[in-house]
């Protein structure tokens, strides 16, 4: 199910893949509906000083080369639950969430996500109507502390996207949160 090598192809060989709009409502229009800070933008400061940011910092540096490098976990088809394994690190250079997989028979995909483009980190904790029947359906019972569904827009203008992964673990899902939290409060830092 999980791989240890990257399974990223040559650039040449990336077909980019257009994500169609987040269908379900409750989704897509949760977060500016609430007006509440989302996962990433909750911090509302402009000055980060790296000490307020303490223990978790220092627990996210040992996972930050590991995800720059690139993680193993599996991408989630919305409509049908399909896994298909996958990769994704976090580009410091470009501020950016990168994910690649490769579907059974199908040709490589990879998403390119500015981090500052990131509305919300939903989990199982968030409600399971945040993820599609399919997508639960596929799930074992143990799995599921491992799942998270990616809201994003590449343009203000654009309706909200969405990726669903899983993560090997929860604890796995969790530092990969954290280490984008980080990254969208250092990126709000340097503006």
């Amino acid at each position: 199910m999980f791989f240890l090598t990257c399974c990223t192809p040559p650039e040449d060989e990336v077909h980019q893949l257009g994500f169609g709009t987040v269908t379900d409502e409750a989704i897509s229009g949760r977060a500016q509906q609430e007006g509440t800070p989302t996962l990433l933008t909750s911090h509302g400061q402009t000055g980060i000083d790296k000490k307020e940011l303490g223990p978790a910092l220092r627990d996210s540096q040992d996972s930050a080369p590991r995800a720059a490098k690139g993680c193993a976990c599996a991408y989630l088809d919305e409509d049908s639950g399909k896994r298909s394994p996958a990769t994704y690190r976090i580009d410091h250079d470009a501020a950016s969430f990168v994910v690649s997989w490769a579907p059974e028979g199908g040709n490589p995909s990879e998403i390119v996500c500015p981090i500052s483009t990131i509305e919300d980190i939903y989990t199982v904790a968030d409600g399971h109507e945040c993820f599609s029947s399919a997508v639960l359906a596929g799930l074992k019972p143990e799995e599921r502390g491992g799942l998270f569904l990616v809201i994003f827009a590449q343009n203000p203008t654009d309706q909200p996207s969405a990726i669903c992964l899983l993560e090997a673990s929860e604890s796995a899902r969790d530092k990969l949160l954290e280490l984008l939290k980080l990254a969208s409060l250092s990126q709000a830092g340097g503006k």
